[in-house]
């Protein structure tokens, strides 16, 4: 059975909250690890709807500095020291994530019950920063007004499963069987060998969600992001604004669209709509003309990565 692994949308709103929707936010849960992507402003209240544990989540990965994505940080590492909190907190994210949190935290006089460890993202077009037992991390740099980062979060483990009864009846020896999970044959004598499709079997596919907050039409990504499970990709605009979506740094539907076919993800999550639409269902209805498999990311909703 494959391991958990699913996204439960808190925000899909931009620059201001409204009525419909909330900043940018959202949970990565892979396995038993839980992680916060961006944290704008009403991200406790959506954890607290969802039975979200403000407790359980290991790291914050932020995209970038603008009040959308980073406002609700504070507030949240504050609330973490009331529920004492002893594990270390990890944050990942551009220069500034420290200084930005930090002065509020100084300002307020508020002494945390937790250490916090600062990852700042290498400033390069692509960059692994966490490789755990089980799961990478990967940075990709967006072009937006500021310095600006998409994450992916990956499976990671190894390409085959031991058959354990053909392993016995072949005396392959245990402290083999890491060899035979990435492909190897096995060797029992000079020159005799058993085949390892003849001792293993594939195992499950490594599952793969992309996560492209605010960023112009840039098909630049499209090799990082290739065969995403789950592309989650800004849409502020529609593609009758494409001018202002350019002007300002974001993409349209129809490019988030494009960008999903083009990086031949399986299906695609579109977000951070612009406080002007009160009505999002166009957005699905665009981004379907370059990519039918499109949905509205629903906030409060989870979904698995397949």
């Amino acid at each position: 059975m494959a391991r958990t692994f699913e996204v439960t949308i808190l925000g899909t709103g931009s620059a201001k909250p409204t009525k419909q929707r909330l900043p940018s936010a959202q949970i990565v849960r892979m396995g038993p690890k839980q992680f916060l992507v961006d944290c704008g402003e009403g991200t406790q209240l959506q954890m607290m709807r969802k039975g979200i544990k403000f407790n359980n989540i290991q790291a914050i990965f932020i995209s970038h500095l603008h009040g959308d994505h980073i406002l609700g940080l504070p507030g949240y590492i504050s609330t973490l020291s009331l529920h004492n909190r002893t594990k270390k907190l990890h944050i990942y994210g551009p220069p500034g994530v420290e200084d930005l949190v930090q002065l509020v935290l100084k300002i307020g006089r508020t002494h945390l019950s937790f250490e916090i460890e600062y990852h700042i993202v290498p400033k390069a077009p692509f960059s692994q920063i966490v490789d755990e037992f089980g799961y990478s991390v990967y940075a990709v740099a967006l072009k937006h007004r500021i310095e600006c980062y998409g994450y992916i979060f990956e499976e990671a483990g190894p390409e085959r499963s031991i058959l354990k009864e053909a392993c016995e009846s072949n005396n392959v020896p245990l402290h083999f069987y890491e060899k035979l999970r990435m492909g190897e044959d096995f060797e029992y004598s000079p020159g005799q060998i058993i085949k390892n499709k003849d001792l293993t079997i594939p195992a499950s596919p490594h599952r793969k969600y992309s996560y492209m907050s605010d960023t112009i039409y840039d098909p630049s990504i499209v090799p990082y992001i290739r065969q995403s499970d789950l592309l989650y990709h800004e849409s502020t605009f529609l593609h009758a604004l494409e001018a202002r979506a350019k002007e300002t740094f974001h993409s349209t539907a129809k490019q988030a669209g494009i960008i999903a076919r083009e990086a031949d993800a399986n299906e695609l999550l579109l977000g951070h709509f612009s406080s002007r639409y009160s009505d999002v269902s166009a957005f699905e209805e665009e981004a379907k003309t370059e990519f039918p498999n499109t949905s509205i990311a629903q906030e409060g909703q989870t979904y698995t990565i397949k």
